[in-house]
């Protein structure tokens, strides 16, 4: 079986900020990674300086994922092993269907190199799943015998690689976007054209209770 790594940033060094966003992984990715019958191997970045730098590590640990802590930086190889693997980056407040690591499994290729696709998602924001269709979202799996990683290009440049094959995995929504106060990027472009998700399928895909994620201290604070 293909090398699957998921490949996740959680260093932080100020109390505060390290404290809200384990809050927020404790509701979100770590239940999506709970949910996987396929468990991937996660890479996580952190900090030595982390004051609450090994109740992160407990948390991924607790998902039933084999876990590699990496202390080094983001240009850097990740503690991956060499040969052929199937990598993808994911933010510690981002949220998978329960079924994305067992139905991209399935699609890895064999040889050469490749880009697994879930194009369907949505943006959580202002309490609402806004639908989104987006061929080049972070959320997509690289596979390739070359030592190389997805942090070493910008993701939205991974699908205009002309020799790597591009594979749709499934247009099922796959994923979600959290918006909230510490997000890093604002999309509010993308979703403010979108339609709303359904709500059946939106609490069908996922295993993640999202007026638990309302809850957390960075959500009350606002969004981007």
């Amino acid at each position: 079986m293909t090398y699957y790594a998921i490949m996740v940033r959680s260093s932080y060094v100020e109390k505060n900020i390290s404290s809200r966003r384990l809050e927020l992984s404790v509701k979100t990715v770590i239940p999506s990674l709970v949910s996987q019958s396929i468990k991937p191997v996660i890479h996580i970045l952190v900090s030595k300086s982390d004051p609450l730098l090994e109740p992160r590590i407990h948390a991924f640990e607790s998902t039933g994922c084999p876990v590699v802590p990496f202390f080094g930086g983001i240009g850097e190889n990740w503690s991956l092993p060499g040969g052929r693997k199937a990598m993808q980056r994911l933010d510690d407040d981002d949220v998978i269907s329960f079924d994305f690591c067992e139905r991209t499994s399935a699609c890895v290729t064999e040889s050469g190199d490749s880009v697994l696709l879930w194009p369907r998602g949505t943006v959580f924001h202002t309490r609402k799943h806004h639908l989104i269709y987006h061929m080049k979202n972070q959320f997509c799996v690289c596979v390739t015998d070359r030592d190389w990683h997805p942090y070493r290009e910008r993701h939205h440049d991974f699908c205009k690689i002309d020799s790597w094959e591009n594979v749709v995995v499934s247009n099922d929504i796959g994923w979600s976007w959290i918006r909230h106060k510490d997000s890093v990027s604002s999309t509010r472009k993308i979703y403010r054209k979108s339609v709303f998700a359904d709500r059946r399928e939106v609490s069908e895909r996922f295993k993640v209770d999202f007026n638990d994620v309302l809850k957390t201290q960075s959500c009350r604070m606002g969004s981007r």
